[in-house]
């Protein structure tokens, strides 16, 4: 390994800190950052010797990846780097910190372990719409330099072309709004999931089912995907609620790729949250919620509504007296707003990468992709989802042993007479698994690696159908 505190090249090349990355910057720690992870899951096992080529080969089409943060006096920047050396067997727990703020390595890490492939990215660095592409074209060079041709499809870029100045702008910039009306700030504070938490821990409950039956429930009550998931997670937390008379709204952060909206090719990051919020009340019920976040989601993703909320971030850090204030200051400020108006307003993160499509050559050797959204602090369960040839794949990450959230999401479906499938990465041996087993009391599945049932901790099996999809160990910690 090279040493990650080499002087900095001082032929990089520069790039402002965009509005979104400078919060994650403010709240950078020595041993905690935000981290994503997203993950391939192969259908053969990786080699690594030709996954470092890999890792190489990309680094000069894609400059604000291979990025390391910087300050002055005033402000932050990034700073390109060329230290391609970041290539790990996975060993530990996911999403664990990355190195900020010095060093010639770049804000991410690629992680293997048997078929799963990891990238794993300070989210300084972009969202999930930017880091899938960077990560499609990763895997499409791994799979050229084995001698299988991809086509420049479906979000895998050309490496023989150059980086666009629309891929690296920072698109927040350029929306604009008619409306002026300032934005108000004043949020109610949200119900914080407290269940015990457990230090050095970060388990992962997968839960996978198809497209099309979930799509039986979704198209007979007149809501998408997104929508009836979110509202059966805000369920789930309010059915585990603790205190049970608790006050406090329930309160989703919901990630919007703003790409699409305004028109934007941007790799960098270009998103934005729309926080849903229900009150719990006595016998609410999933429908009831379902009706009420529906609406909420309607209308925080319109197009003016959004575009308000952009130029309302944007403004006052694009002024020249915000930009004379010196760091030290700005990072004060930006902190206790983070604290008063962040963590403070939000339950839990819920994350919908939708469907990632990928070009069909790469679908010979990829059977799909997990997203893992890690959280804050506070924050500690969350829930992400990616779907991929007809599966869903739906990971709750937490750094609590408690599984009633989990629990009561999964068992929900599985009432309803969706097969779901259950992976953990706790309680299982790093062994391929053979065949299926079933937990009738949760009426899930899950492969014979597992030590016990990933949801109650049963011991008691029958055998299982045959597996939605190909599946990945992980390395075993406990």
């Amino acid at each position: 390994m090279t040493d990650i505190n080499k002087e900095p090249d001082p032929h990089a090349e520069t790039f402002e800190l965009d509005g979104a990355g400078i919060i994650y910057a403010v709240n950078n720690k020595k041993t905690w950052n935000r981290v994503i992870r997203f993950a391939a899951i192969m259908k053969e096992n990786i080699q690594p010797e030709i996954l470092a080529r890999a890792i190489s080969d990309v680094q000069k089409r894609f400059p604000t990846f291979f990025l390391q943060l910087d300050q002055d006096l005033f402000n932050y920047s990034l700073r390109t780097v060329t230290d391609t050396d970041i290539l790990n067997k996975e060993n530990e727990y996911p999403c664990g910190h990355i190195e900020a703020g010095s060093g010639n390595r770049p804000m991410f890490r690629v992680k293997y372990f048997k078929n799963r492939l990891s990238l794993e990215t300070f989210h300084i660095l972009s969202d999930g719409g930017g880091t899938m592409v960077f990560f499609r074209t990763l895997i499409a060079r791994y799979l050229e330099l084995q001698g299988f041709e991809v086509e420049k499809t479906d979000g895998v870029m050309d490496l023989n072309t150059t980086p666009t100045d629309a891929e690296t702008e920072d698109s927040y910039k350029k929306v604009t709004c008619e409306e002026t009306k300032k934005i108000s700030r004043s949020e109610p504070f949200a119900y914080q999931y407290r269940q015990p938490k457990k230090e050095n821990y970060f388990m992962l409950t997968h839960g996978f089912f198809r497209v099309d039956d979930i799509k039986q429930i979704t198209k007979a009550k007149g809501v998408t995907v997104t929508e009836y998931l979110a509202a059966l997670y805000t369920w789930a937390l309010y059915e585990n609620m603790l205190p049970a008379n608790n006050k406090k709204p329930i309160k989703l952060s919901v990630p919007v790729d703003l790409r699409n909206i305004f028109g934007s090719t941007s790799l960098r990051s270009f998103s934005l949250y729309v926080n849903t919020c229900t009150y719990p009340k006595e016998n609410l019920s999933l429908d009831e919620m379902l009706t009420e976040i529906t609406a909420q989601l309607r209308e925080g993703l319109k197009k003016e509504k959004l575009a308000v909320r952009v130029v309302g971030n944007t403004t006052v850090q694009n002024t020249r007296a915000f930009r004379s204030i010196p760091l030290f200051f700005k990072k004060a400020i930006l902190k206790l707003g983070y604290k008063l108006f962040g963590e403070k307003t939000m339950t839990s993160a819920f994350t919908n990468l939708g469907i990632v499509k990928i070009p069909p050559s790469m679908a010979d050797h990829v059977d799909h992709f997990d997203c893992v959204a890690a959280g804050t602090l506070n924050i500690y369960i969350n829930c992400a989802i990616a779907t991929c040839n007809g599966v869903i794949d739906t990971i709750f990450s937490s750094r609590s042993e408690s599984k009633d959230v989990q629990r009561t999401f999964f068992t929900f479906l599985a009432k309803q007479g969706v097969r779901v499938q259950v992976q953990s990465n706790v309680k299982q041996k790093a062994v391929d698994s053979t065949a299926m087993l079933r937990c009738d009391s949760c009426n899930i599945e899950f492969t014979d690696n597992h030590l016990c049932c990933p949801l109650c901790g049963g011991k008691v099996f029958s055998p299982g159908a045959e597996s939605l999809c190909v599946t990945a160990p992980y390395p075993e910690l406990y």
